[in-house]
Parts: structure tokens; sequence; C-alpha cells
């Protein structure tokens, strides 16, 4: 009965690591995020990049949930960062929008 009467949004996360071959397979790392927009069906609405971070706002009819960034609504965001130490590339995605460190 709890359950039934529950109504709330979630905001998932999920982060790890790119490895090797996938970027060999991809000429760059905006490719390897604008596939990931394509496989979604999504249009990518909002983007930011520097020498070591590219992330991009999604929407899409494939999601449920939203926010409004501006007057853009979002449904996923995803997010490619190079390790300073490391040099590993790490990819977050989140929906509707990543709330964590990337």
């Amino acid at each position: 009965m709890f359950l039934e009467s529950w109504n709330s949004n979630w905001n998932v996360m999920t982060q790890g690591y790119v490895s090797s071959e996938v970027f060999s397979l991809q000429n760059n790392s905006s490719d390897l995020v604008n596939s990931m927009a394509h496989a979604l069906k999504g249009a990518v609405v909002e983007s930011y990049g520097d020498v070591n971070t590219l992330s991009s706002s999604l929407a899409s009819s494939e999601f449920k949930s939203s926010i409004m960034s501006g007057n853009q609504k979002v449904n996923l965001q995803n997010a490619l960062h190079q390790e300073f130490i490391t040099g590993l590339w790490r990819l977050t995605v989140g929906t509707p929008i990543i709330t964590m460190e990337y």
C-alpha cells in the first residue's frame, strides 16, 4: 500500500572507464559521445568541452524523466573526462542529469 502512493523521480548515474579498444574504434572522444547520443535516439541540446572533458546533454523521447535547463528539456547527460594522473578516460552517464563529479 505504501508503494502504491509513493510517486517519486529518480536520478540515476553510472560511471566507468572506457577501454582503449573503444577509442581505437572511434576517431576521438567527441565521436564516442555523439555515437552514444545516436544510439539513445537523442538530440544534443547542450554541450561543453575542454582539453580533458567532453559533456553533452540530450533530449530523447526514450526517457520519461526530464529537467529543464534554460529553455531546453534534458533527459540524459553523458561526460567523458580524462584523469590527470592515470590518463584514463572515465565515462559518466546520468538521467536526467549528472549530479556527481565526472
